[in-house]
């Protein structure tokens, strides 16, 4: 897993920014400097995606490397996330073999880098792991967490909500199973 990680890193460790990826470093970068998103600045993504890239250039002093920094930690953080995922319901070959069968397909994803579908990521396998421990203990605060992560992704780009949806769909399913609206 460690290696797929590390065949992903020169992915996002370009020079040049690609056209959408310039667009959100620079938002990020005049947000450093007081500007309001769709505001003074516009584009269509959700604000979330800015705010990364501001916390990026602002660890690099205003350079891009702060950014690809942060790319790189949402990956690592998802690596991990993902294996302790499927590792708690799958064998160890089959939870190795999963992480790494959505790693070779990263790059794809990733293309030139800094996209909101790439730190969604981190958003959805959290998402797994707060639903994983709500079915094991059956605490209430794992589903405020549940709805952190929907949000995160929400304000990413609201299309990026299906893994979330497809979690609400199935705890609708256990509440109306087990008749447990009213705990």
């Amino acid at each position: 897993i460690t290696g797929l990680a590390v065949y992903c890193i020169p992915v996002i460790w370009y020079t040049i920014p690609g056209t959408d990826g310039g667009v959100f470093m620079y938002i990020g970068k005049r947000m450093l400097e007081g500007a309001v998103p769709y505001r003074d600045i516009f584009d269509h993504k959700g604000p979330l995606l800015y705010f990364i890239n501001a916390l990026g250039i602002f660890i690099s002093g205003g350079e891009i490397w702060g950014v690809r920094i942060v790319e790189i930690l949402f990956i690592i953080i998802s690596v991990l996330i993902c294996y302790y995922c499927l590792r708690s319901v799958l064998s160890l070959p089959s939870a190795v073999f999963a992480s790494a069968a959505w790693l070779i397909s990263l790059p794809v994803v990733m293309a030139n880098g800094n996209y909101c579908e790439e730190y969604s990521i981190l958003f959805q396998f959290l998402g797994l792991l707060v639903f994983l421990f709500y079915l094991e203990k059956n605490l209430k605060r794992y589903l405020f967490f549940l709805g952190l992560s929907l949000s995160a992704s929400f304000l990413l780009r609201p299309n990026l909500i299906g893994f979330h949806g497809a979690i609400l769909i199935y705890l609708l399913y256990l509440f109306v199973r087990e008749k447990r609206f009213s705990n």
